[in-house]
């Protein structure tokens, strides 16, 4: 992920510091809200074994990337409740990658 320069000032997008800022959209007033999780919300994909450091650090990346994200994701859906938020959580049909750092993006598509 790059940044963007914009006036003086470095821009990245909103992701990198809250995953699934659902909380603080209703907290700015949003009343209906579409809410996109790139990860399937079906049964996770078998993985193979842990090759070597590289690929454990990135399986842990990933494994903490999908806790905050199930985080993010609960609390957002408990303070619509609390609220009586309109939200729309939408999923992808199945798990786009097996690598949060490697996509294809025909399939992102």
């Amino acid at each position: 992920m790059s940044l963007v320069n914009k006036n003086g000032f470095e821009y990245a997008d909103g992701g990198m510091g809250n995953i699934v800022p659902v909380y603080q959209a209703i907290q700015k007033g949003a009343t209906d809200l579409d809410i996109i999780i790139l990860k399937s919300n079906e049964n996770p994909v078998n993985k193979l074994s842990v090759r070597n450091a590289l690929d454990l650090t990135s399986r842990v990346f990933s494994f903490m990337l999908n806790q905050i994200v199930t985080d993010d994701s609960i609390i957002g859906r408990l303070e619509g409740l609390n609220k009586k938020i309109k939200l729309n959580f939408y999923y992808p049909k199945k798990e786009l990658t097996t690598n949060s750092l490697i996509f294809d993006p025909n399939q992102m598509r």
